[in-house]
């Protein structure tokens, strides 16, 4: 009941969603966008069991619904105070989730606004990705991510920056790790494309997947990080809980081993994005916005693999990783213009990762329940 479930719900969602974009796209009208998401923020709102940090959640607020809220609580203060209002107004925990849900996704839909034909390739990217998985369980640091993904829009104009802070700080307020964030205007002011020689990159990667592989590489991270004690202190003053997309993402396709077939989809996915970054970038020149996000994302591919056995730096890179599925929807929307082959490889790609996920939604928390099927969950 529950595979034919998951597989019914996720591919109708996939096809409304993306018919909704399109229209989007097409009229230039955003309300049809803010349909698709609403529609999205209802359904995985009403999930239950979606991982670790999910029920992780859940337990929180249900415990600050019953009257606890006067405890210790070391959860960053903007999150806290949206958290136990609803909470303490006996909200129902499917409407916390759905307006997490719905502005994580706003923001990022907002970041590429300017761009209104890349609202179905978004779509595309994002479901067949399968970023909802993260998106739907670390929730607090997936939302900074797409504070900082909007944020982007206010750097260019000098006059916007404060309001470039201002949403850094809303974004700092949910996750302190987004603390990070704060570097990033200087350094995208200073020299606004970062990555241009393509070959060079493509070479930078390969160096990133062979030190990242190497027997004594993971000995040297571990060691790194407990003689840096300041990392293992900054991560546990998150609070963010023991997930890791990426790693989770490999677990999907994987039977033992770092190289199995989601390895290699994931691997070529971003080997082509990389490699036609420069000529994505020279047709969207008008946007800088995507010129910044893929500065980001570059970075984000290299540290993925240069420290893949490192969860704390993993949980970190996100903030850089997180950009990845945006720039591929560009590439995606770059490929079917002027590479129409190509466009349908990098499809296929994605479809590959939606499939291999749902075919272990078991093992990766991918099976839809709803809330009101918790005692099918784990059966």
């Amino acid at each position: 009941m529950v595979t034919l479930q998951t597989y019914f719900i996720y591919l109708l969602l996939f096809v409304v969603m993306l018919f909704l974009a399109k229209r989007a796209s097409e009229r230039n009208e955003w309300f049809w966008m803010i349909l698709a998401i609403l529609l999205y923020a209802i359904v995985f709102g009403l999930r239950y069991g979606v991982g670790v940090d999910h029920l992780a959640y859940l337990a929180d607020y249900m415990r600050y619904g019953l009257a606890a809220s006067g405890q210790y609580d070391d959860t960053e203060i903007g999150f806290k105070f949206f958290r136990d209002t609803l909470a303490q107004n006996d909200i129902h925990f499917s409407v916390y989730f759905v307006i997490i849900a719905f502005v994580q996704l706003w923001l990022v839909f907002k970041a590429v606004q300017k761009d209104k034909f890349i609202y179905p390739y978004l779509v595309v990217a994002f479901f067949l990705g399968c970023i909802w998985l993260s998106y739907s369980n670390g929730l607090r640091q997936q939302l900074a991510f797409c504070f900082f993904a909007y944020s982007l829009l206010f750097i260019e104009n000098k006059k916007l920056l404060p309001i470039h802070y201002l949403i850094v700080l809303l974004a700092l307020s949910v996750h302190n790790s987004a603390l990070l964030l704060c570097v990033a205007a200087p350094i995208l002011l200073l020299k606004s494309e970062w990555f241009h020689n393509v070959k060079l990159q493509m070479v930078m990667m390969c160096i990133a997947i062979v030190l990242g592989e190497l027997p004594n590489m993971e000995n040297w991270i571990m060691s790194t990080e407990d003689n840096f004690g300041f990392l293992n202190e900054f991560m546990e003053e998150t609070g963010y809980d023991d997930y890791y997309e990426l790693e989770l993402g490999e677990k999907m396709f994987l039977k033992g081993g770092t190289f199995g077939i989601g390895y290699y989809v994931n691997l070529m996915l971003n080997a082509l994005i990389v490699w036609y970054s420069s000529k994505v970038k020279q047709f969207n020149r008008q946007n800088k916005v995507v010129t910044y996000m893929y500065n980001f994302a570059f970075l984000g591919v290299v540290f993925h693999y240069l420290f893949i056995s490192s969860h704390i730096i993993s949980r970190l890179n996100y903030y850089f990783y997180g950009f990845v599925y945006i720039i591929g929807a560009y590439t995606l929307h770059y490929l079917y213009h002027n590479n129409r082959k190509m466009f349908w490889v990098m499809l296929a790609l994605y479809a590959l990762v939606f499939v291999g996920t749902l075919h272990r939604m078991y093992d990766n928390t991918s099976a839809f329940y709803f809330f009101w099927q918790e005692d099918l969950y784990g059966m």
